[in-house]
């Protein structure tokens, strides 16, 4: 039993794996987006305390990440860029939507839930559905880049 642990050990520590790194032009391509979807995290200035401060932030951040979708279709998926600007647009206006019916869509919401901290609350909600599927495309950029060299992909554009 001890050696057949000891094997086991010895292929653990010394198992090597090659890793895989996205390089090449489209690697610098999204090094360049990642560095545009940093400047869009939410993030609330000292002495932004009031509502319509912080809904106007947040608006602006929500553009800002509509933004960095729209940089990666037109680099990403040049061949559909204009339908996933369009299904990007009404994803969001729809997470939107949703998000305002959540806050005060309700019968109740819709009396009581009148007040700025309530549009802020949906705001938030949307720009974290918004962030969070941008944040899903880049990495999946990084996905095909690490699986899929550039010199592959100019083959196949050479088809």
């Amino acid at each position: 039993m001890k050696i057949w642990l000891y094997i086991l050990c010895c292929f653990i520590s010394f198992e090597v794996k090659a890793e895989v790194l996205c390089q090449g032009y489209r690697a610098e391509q999204i090094k360049v987006i990642e560095q545009e979807f940093d400047k869009c995290l939410l993030d609330f200035p000292e002495g932004a305390d009031s509502n319509v401060v912080m809904i106007n932030i947040t608006k602006d951040k929500i553009e800002c990440v509509k933004n960095v979708a729209d940089v990666i279709f037109d680099t990403f998926y040049s061949s559909t860029k204009e339908e996933k600007h369009k299904q990007f647009e009404q994803y969001t206006k729809a997470v939107q939507e949703q998000s305002y019916n959540l806050e005060i869509g309700s019968d109740i919401g819709k009396h009581w839930h009148t007040s700025s901290f309530y549009e802020l609350g949906a705001l938030n909600r949307s720009y974290v559905a918004v962030h969070n599927m941008v944040k899903d495309y880049i990495k999946y950029m990084k996905s095909e880049c690490e699986d899929i060299p550039d010199a592959s992909i100019n083959e196949m554009k050479d088809k």
